[in-house]
């Protein structure tokens, strides 16, 4: 996934770009920098791009060995006005030193010259969900939860990390936070069964409302209750619906210590 998204970011570095307006305020500098790395990437302002990308992308880019200014130019024979100012951004989750955000809307893009537009998703772009990180007292972006960063988390934003992937349908995410023993035997396809219809339905989830609470903890286990309401919401409802998420069978979370805390034998697993 990481060098997928690399090989987008690349190509899309040069292309022309109108802008949106950033969160302002203290508590919104997660969604500043995700923004400012997404301007930047589209204004084809790449050096502002690769200061706000997190050090585990910036590593993955250089392992892609690709020629930067070739694909710039390359690119830019391509002429094209992208517009994001359809785009909204929105912290979907947060801990102490990082954030999930979620990014909806619409993606405008048109070669100068002519009047065809072509209308993208972020899903499309593959910039639906991007994390900010705090990395020497700065706020930087990455594709995924570094693993280094996931040693460091406790139990409850584990467990919040995780629901938060799997209901988005980030198969790859949700993986990477649970125990050795169920990676081997989740598979992608039963993933989708259990997640994928939330995604294909465009259903956001708001788990804002959603207390974690770390009830049990030893130095190799760990649980997690959860309480409260998660919203849901439809792009053709504009209200969200409050679903108890005792409804969606979410607890508890059990969790293993594993070179950091990882899900085991959870309910949405288990399901």
């Amino acid at each position: 996934m990481k060098i997928q998204r690399a090989w987008l970011l690349v190509t899309v570095a040069t292309l022309s770009m109108t802008g949106t307006a950033l969160a302002d305020g203290p508590d919104d500098a997660p969604l500043q920098a995700v923004e400012q790395f997404v301007q930047g990437v589209f204004d084809g302002d790449y050096d502002a791009a690769l200061d706000l990308m997190c050090e585990d992308d910036r590593q993955n880019l250089g392992d892609t060995d690709l020629d930067f200014d070739a694909l710039s130019e390359q690119v830019q024979s391509l002429d094209l006005m992208v517009n994001l100012n359809d785009l909204d951004y929105k912290i979907i989750q947060r801990g102490e030193s990082w954030a999930e955000v979620g990014i909806t809307g619409e993606v405008a893009v048109q070669v100068q010259g002519q009047t065809d537009i072509t209308i993208l998703s972020p899903q499309m772009l593959q910039i639906e969900m991007l994390w900010a990180i705090t990395e020497d007292d700065a706020w930087k972006v990455c594709s995924a939860v570094p693993d280094d960063m996931v040693q460091a988390i406790a139990p409850e934003e584990i467990a919040q990390l995780f629901i938060g992937n799997a209901f988005a349908g980030n198969f790859e995410g949700s993986l990477a936070l649970v125990c050795t023993a169920q990676q081997e035997t989740l598979s992608e396809a039963q993933f989708d069964m259990m997640f994928g219809d939330f995604r294909a339905q465009n259903i956001a989830l708001d788990l804002s409302g959603v207390v974690f609470e770390t009830v049990d903890q030893t130095d190799e286990e760990a649980v997690v209750e959860l309480s409260g309401d998660i919203l849901m919401s439809w792009q053709d409802r504009p209200r969200p619906i409050p679903i108890d998420v005792e409804r969606l069978g979410l607890g508890p979370v059990h969790l293993i210590f594993e070179d950091g805390w990882k899900i085991c034998e959870t309910a949405p697993v288990e399901s």
